[in-house]
Parts: structure tokens; sequence; C-alpha cells
């Protein structure tokens, strides 16, 4: 497909910008490997993140959205996402990823169809839903490619499978993807009172950086 080919080849001619995003995901890789193995939901959802934010949940978008789903504060707070003035579920690691892959699995059962679901995650359920319908009225085929859909959902599905395909066959793209272990980075501690950022750091021994991308969640 021209169009995926078109969209690889900005991570392909730039190895170290992809790798940079490889290892922005070892904190994360393996918690969202994980979920979407026990929902046994597809492993390329786990490369959605790639696409939304670079697997930086800190990253600040023009449309609103934020966190590793770059959810819009719409639709989080739809899916049961907190944000006040101290908290910002959207950027909580474990919140968010269990919301989006609700969603992702809601949109599935609503189209039965994978590449139909990831479009709607982009555009909406909305608006794949009316190019169905469409479709469906006129007798016409209603896969994915053969749905009017908007360009940008069909990109952003083309762009999902472009990245599999470089992570797939890196060898073929001559890249040497950065390894990321097979074990958890991290664990979740609940915390039932108050405590002070420095002495959590400090009882946990890892830097004031580590904990704020680890805990990202808190304004």
């Amino acid at each position: 497909n021209k169009a995926i080919r078109k969209i690889e080849a900005p991570y392909t001619q730039n190895p170290h910008a992809f790798n940079h995003i490889v290892a922005s995901s070892e904190r994360y890789l393996f918690y969202v490997v994980e979920e979407i193995e026990r929902r046994n939901m597809p492993m390329e959802i786990a490369l959605i993140p790639v696409i939304e934010s670079s697997y930086n949940p800190l990253i600040k978008s023009d449309n609103r959205s934020a966190g590793l789903w770059q959810f819009i504060p719409e639709t989080a707070k739809i899916l049961g996402l907190t944000q006040n003035v101290w908290h910002d579920d959207r950027r909580d690691i474990v919140a968010s990823t269990q919301a989006a892959l609700d969603y992702l699995q809601y949109l599935y059962r609503k189209f039965d169809n994978w590449k139909l679901a990831i479009a709607a995650y982009n555009v909406g359920e909305g608006v794949v839903g009316k190019a169905l319908a469409r479709n469906l009225h006129k007798g016409r085929p209603v896969s994915f490619y053969d749905l009017n859909l908007p360009i940008e959902a069909k990109h952003y599905v083309y762009k999902l499978l472009a990245i599999k395909d470089i992570v797939t066959n890196s060898k073929k793209y001559g890249i040497q993807l950065r390894p990321i272990p097979n074990r958890p980075y991290f664990d979740e501690v609940k915390i039932h009172e108050h405590i002070d950022i420095s002495l959590v750091t400090r009882l946990a021994n890892i830097s004031d950086i580590e904990f704020t991308v680890l805990n990202p969640a808190y304004n």
C-alpha cells in the first residue's frame, strides 16, 4: 500500500528518533502488553500510544488531549477518568490504559471489526457509524477499505499498520530496535493519606524525574 509506505518513511529514515520512542515506552510497555494479552485483544493496540503520544504521558496537544492515549476532556469524563486541580487521570498510566482498552473493546463490539474500532477511536464512533450506515443503505461492502471515511481516520489506521511493519521487519529497514526487558518496570503502591513527594522518592530510592514519569497524573 503506497499510503503505508509513505507513512513509514519518516520513521525508517530516522532510526534514532524511532528508538527514542522505544526508549520512552520502556517504563510502560510491559504493563500495556500484559493488559492487552489478558483481554485477548490484538497486540498492535500496544502501538497506539506510539501514534498518540510517542509514549510520553506528559505530552500536551493543541486539541486539549493528554496522556499516553491522548484523551480529550469530554471523552475522558465519559470513561470515568477524573480531572481536577490536583490530578488528571488521563495522564495516569494505569487508569488511562484501562479506559483506553475498555473503550476499544466497546468499539469492537459495536463495529465487529478492529480496523473500524481503531478508526472510531480516532474520529469518533458517530463518524464511523454514519459511513457504515451509508454503505449498508446502498448495499455496498462495509469493510474498512470500502467505507468513505475521513482521510485522517484512514491514515490513523495506516500509521498503526506502518509501525507494526517496522517493528516486525526492523532488519529490513536497517533499524536495530532497542531491547526492552520482558519484566514489569513498576508496581502499584496504594497511598491512603497525603504524603510528601520528596519522602516518597527517598523511600522508593528514585529521582524526582522518575517519580514524575511514573506518576504523571499529579499536577
